[in-house]
This record gives C-alpha cells, sequence and structure tokens, in this order.
C-alpha cells in the first residue's frame, strides 16, 4: 500500500506508481531505523536495463530516486542528492 504522504511525494517528484513498483522490485534494499530503502544500485540498474528493456534515460531517472518502505507501506519516495548512507548494524 501506498501511504498518502508517499502519494503527496510521488506527485511533488514527478515519479509515478510504476517507477515505485520497478524500484521495489529491482532495487536494492538498505535497512535504515526499521524501514527498508529501495534503490538502484549499478548492478540492479543492469539487470533491469536487461530485464525490462528500458532506454538508458529512464534507468538513469530512477537511479536518482528512492523508496522508504515500512512493511507493507510505502512511505515515501525522495530523490537522491548523493550516495545513500551504509549503516552497520
Amino acid at each position: 500500500m501506498v501511504t498518502q504522504h508517499a502519494r503527496q511525494r510521488m506527485q511533488q517528484r514527478g515519479t509515478g506508481l510504476m517507477d515505485v513498483e520497478l524500484l521495489l522490485a529491482y532495487g536494492r534494499c538498505q535497512y535504515d531505523r526499521g524501514c527498508e530503502i529501495y534503490s538502484l544500485d549499478h548492478g540492479s540498474a543492469s539487470r533491469l536495463a536487461r530485464e525490462t528493456g528500458l532506454p538508458d534515460a529512464a534507468i538513469d531517472r530512477l537511479r536518482r530516486r528512492y523508496v522508504v518502505a515500512a512493511g507493507d507501506d510505502v512511505v515515501t519516495v525522495a530523490i537522491r542528492r548523493g550516495r545513500l548512507k551504509e549503516r552497520r548494524h
């Protein structure tokens, strides 16, 4: 389920539901403060391009976005301004 907050952020950032689904399906998952963060790294972007045939521009746009989920809910969608920090548990 996509929360109302996430829908609002998706609209503000020009991110469609298909983008969110692709990030959840192909993105690398990192855990931070009880949430899962899905983003495309080099390997997952290559796999996405190979399996879906999306153009490079679409892959690059997806690489600049990430999805934050808690359980089965998408909490928010954001645009990366740099690298995501690696957290060690």
